[in-house]
């Protein structure tokens, strides 16, 4: 009968004994000696973990897994997958297209917007501004003396045939038809007999004036335009296309005779009158109209009693002052018709009419003159002494 060993033999008994044949793989020098060494003190060793003993290390051969792992019965570790082929991974993708993307050289740098260069000069001023941006057919002709009784298709008529030009200061327009000053100011002057050139008058034209050769005078000879200052804006017609307008509006061509008379008054005026009293008419004509009249023989300008209303002066021909039956006095180019009544407000004293071969005249509004008589010296103390 077996007796039965103590519980801890039982348990070494039951161990099973690890195999100790050498493996195929080679054995080389290890971290830890294998041989048993002594501690000093035992008590230690006994309760401590088996070191497991020796290390190994793989050939370079040995990296092709051929082998199953029970061949490695020292080997413990984690056994990782077999992988002998990375096609099955990659599934459809083209395998060209990723290596010519990734031989693709890098794309460019993308360049930085180059800074505007700071401006190191300026262009200089214009003398001249340009006229504002219009069409001539959108003009209005009715404020325009000779143009107000033309209907508003007649007014469109006339522009559609005129042309727009630019006067500067060297500018000549030699014998305009006819020409209105829409901006600016011109320079008019007498046409010499030749034709080629002409004498500046001292006369400047503003904007709504009309420079003509049509006239009902003979007047001091042909207007031409002789400069003007730098902006300045006309429109012209040449006979054909004002002849056009005149048949079938041909009231037109009596405003426009008046407005050529006038223009003759104007130039003779400038050419008789002296340096100052002619530049205090010309600065007068910038605050009000210098308004023309023809008069024939023996028509009467103002009747005894009648208001004076404005300050006229004689240009062509002469103004002969009636008393009843005989002639007290002339007035002749240049002069003042009854001064004394202009700034007093009197009445007409007696019949003012024209002469022998008619007479033109300027009309000033006598409302303007007393508000600027403190700005024409000359003027204020003619009329006061004639008081």
């Amino acid at each position: 009968m077996k007796t039965k060993p103590p519980k801890g033999e039982q348990r070494k008994q039951q161990a099973p004994v690890r195999d100790t044949q050498p493996s195929a793989i080679d054995v080389r020098d290890s971290w830890i000696e294998v041989t048993d060494r002594r501690s000093p003190h035992p008590s230690l060793l006994e309760n401590s973990p088996t070191v497991r003993s020796p290390a190994i290390t793989l050939p370079d051969d040995a990296l092709i897994i051929e082998k199953s792992d029970s061949d490695f019965p020292d080997y413990e570790a984690p056994t990782l997958p077999r992988v002998r082929s990375f096609r099955p991974l990659l599934g459809s993708l083209d395998e060209a297209a990723l290596v010519r993307e990734l031989q693709a050289p890098p794309p460019a740098p993308t360049p930085e917007p180059k800074k505007p260069r700071a401006r190191t000069s300026r262009p200089p001023k214009r003398s001249t501004t340009s006229p504002p941006a219009r069409r001539v057919e959108d003009l209005d002709l009715s404020s325009i003396p000779a143009f107000e009784d033309l209907t508003s298709e007649m007014q469109y008529l006339l522009l559609a045939q005129a042309q727009e030009r630019r006067v500067g200061a060297a500018t000549t327009i030699a014998e305009p038809d006819t020409l209105l000053v829409v901006k600016g100011s011109v320079r008019v002057g007498i046409a010499r007999n030749t034709g080629v050139g002409g004498t500046w008058s001292g006369l400047s034209l503003h904007a709504g004036d009309v420079v003509t050769r049509r006239r009902g005078i003979d007047g001091v000879g042909e207007p031409m335009v002789l400069g003007g200052e730098p902006g300045t804006v006309v429109v012209e017609w040449n006979e054909e296309s004002i002849d056009h307008v005149l048949g079938l509006c041909p009231w037109v061509d009596d405003a426009l005779r008046g407005e050529g008379d006038r223009l003759q008054t104007l130039l003779l005026l400038a050419g008789k009158q002296q340096r100052g009293p002619w530049r205090e008419m010309m600065r007068l004509s910038r605050l009000t109209r210098l308004e023309g009249r023809t008069l024939s023989t023996g028509e009467q300008l103002l009747t005894p009693g009648a208001p004076v209303r404005g300050l006229i002066t004689v240009g062509f021909g002469d103004i002969e002052l009636v008393d009843e039956t005989r002639t007290t006095a002339r007035c002749g180019t240049g002069d003042i018709v009854f001064p004394s009544c202009v700034l007093a407000g009197l009445p007409a004293p007696q019949l003012a009419r024209a002469g022998r071969n008619g007479a033109t005249v300027l009309v000033a509004d006598t409302d303007v003159v007393k508000a600027a008589i403190s700005e024409l010296p000359l003027l204020g103390r003619r009329l006061r002494s004639a008081s």
